[in-house]
């Protein structure tokens, strides 16, 4: 057996896969998030859907990362 198994692989089967995550709010926090889940591949861009009271905010996620936005958090939950 390979020592340099990553973490994925030693954990077995990705916990988040065919889910959908939500964001209500656009900020830093959850940039640095949405940023860190994709990088390290454990969710997909289009599993992704965010929404804040500035809409430029999340317009710059968008752009960024390819994710979905939605105008009202009530919605975001409703996805």
């Amino acid at each position: 057996m390979d020592k340099t198994a990553s973490v994925t692989e030693k954990r077995g089967a990705n916990v988040l896969s065919g889910r959908s995550l939500a964001f209500i709010g656009g900020g830093a926090m959850a940039g640095a998030m949405i940023g860190g889940l994709l990088d390290s591949q454990t969710v997909d861009a289009t599993s992704i859907t965010a929404s804040d009271p500035h809409i430029e905010r999340v317009k710059d996620l968008e752009a960024r990362f390819g994710i979905t936005l939605v105008p009202e958090p009530r919605i975001v939950g409703a996805r």
